[in-house]
């Protein structure tokens, strides 16, 4: 899901229940570069620290699985870009080793 569209979804109720269980391609800064993995959306917390997102400050995170671990995201780190082949391979291959 696509950050934009998580940006308008935010002005409903039922946020939480629409954003659990997508998939969301999240960055993140590997010395001092800009990686992308996709990563499945298992639910929301409240931040640590406010973040800004557009115009509004929010105190909401992502709880998210990568093909590493689970860690908390912000909307602000989410990418409006489709996810490539070899991101949805690294998750799908996670996903593979934990099947008995």
């Amino acid at each position: 899901m696509p950050r934009k569209h998580l940006e308008v979804y935010m002005e409903t109720d039922k946020f939480v229940k629409i954003v659990t269980g997508t998939l969301v391609r999240v960055s993140t800064m590997v010395n001092g570069q800009r990686t992308f993995s996709v990563a499945y959306c298992v639910g929301m917390k409240k931040a640590s620290t406010p973040y800004r997102v557009g115009k509004k400050v929010l105190e909401l995170a992502l709880q998210v699985r990568t093909h590493m671990c689970v860690r908390m995201t912000g909307i602000d780190t989410l990418s409006n870009q489709p996810p490539s082949d070899a991101e949805l391979d690294a998750l799908l291959e996670y996903w593979e080793k934990l099947q008995p």
